[in-house]
């Protein structure tokens, strides 16, 4: 449904260089690219049970400059608009915000405070780029990478929070709360000459499924294993082991394509760019869905 909207008000224009569904904008500077992605944390439908406000700050702020990296930009800048219930609160939550500034050595500009019903924070992170990296790009032949964490860790640990599985609650709030960035990724980029990428924030699948289909190509796909933790937990909780490697959500890692080559050792090849539109996994079609809006209640 979000999609659809979304699809349903797309606007062309001929300035952002990176175009309508891509994970954000850019616009020339010079001879260069400033990188815009804007990102909204919800705490009524993004909040796990258990996370503190210093942590919401920090998850709200990491997944909008994934966005930026995932485009090829160093991220440099941050605004924050805050609205939430209780004034007290405020402190914490930018105290969140500003630890991923201070991390990361980015510039933390400021922004706007409201009061509201629930609490809501969107996060402008601006980047700068040498050469973008868009959706489109993949070709038959190219292979299909992953930079990022364990497949299924995310999925595993909001199992735990939101939906009582058994699990350790502190590694999963841990794994919540602390995501990395992998700003590696920035320097693979001529690297590897890198032809397309996507952030991977919305499930596996369909992160694979929105970068196949910007490029009019298919995948096919390795057997992909995850770690002992989330096996245990996919075991322990009757759960599909594929389910929470394909279908979870807030993973923040990478899923790019380049020509086949030697890769760094933090990256891996989970496939190949086929002819097609379809994603398989050991012969199978993986069905094409994730988080989206609008739809989970």
């Amino acid at each position: 449904m979000e999609h659809e909207i979304l699809d349903s008000i797309a606007l062309n224009n001929s300035r952002n260089l990176l175009e309508y569904p891509d994970d954000a904008v850019a616009i020339p500077i010079m001879d260069r690219f400033m990188v815009i992605n804007i990102d909204g944390w919800v705490a009524s439908t993004d909040r796990p049970n258990g996370m503190d406000t210093v942590s919401c700050g920090y998850r709200a702020t990491i997944n909008a400059i994934s966005d930026i990296i995932a485009k090829g930009a160093i991220p440099k800048d941050i605004i924050v608009s805050l609205s939430t219930t209780d004034k007290d609160d405020v402190p914490s939550y930018l105290s969140g915000v500003k630890l991923v500034a201070d991390k990361y050595n980015l510039n933390y500009l400021g922004g706007d405070l409201n009061q509201s019903e629930d609490t809501v924070i969107d996060i402008v992170a601006i980047g700068m780029a040498d050469r973008l990296i868009k959706r489109s790009g993949a070709k038959r032949g190219d292979i299909v990478c992953w930079i990022g964490p364990d497949f299924g860790t995310t999925a595993a640990a909001l199992g735990i929070l939101l939906n009582n599985w058994s699990g350790s609650r502190s590694i999963a709030l841990k794994i919540m709360n602390r995501p990395e960035l992998f700003f590696e990724f920035i320097e693979y980029v001529d690297l590897l000459n890198i032809s397309s990428s996507i952030d991977c924030s919305d499930g596996l699948a369909s992160s694979l499924y929105m970068l196949a289909s910007s490029s009019n190509v298919g995948m096919e796909l390795f057997e992909l294993k995850s770690n002992n933790w989330v096996e245990k937990i996919a075991c322990d909780n009757g759960q599909q082991l594929t389910d929470l490697i394909f279908y979870g959500g807030e993973e923040l890692g990478i899923i790019f394509t380049c020509a086949d080559q030697k890769l760094p050792d933090n990256v891996i090849q989970i496939g190949k760019v086929v002819d097609g539109d379809k994603i398989m996994h050991q012969g199978e079609i993986i069905e094409n869905k994730g988080w989206e809006h609008f739809v989970h209640k």
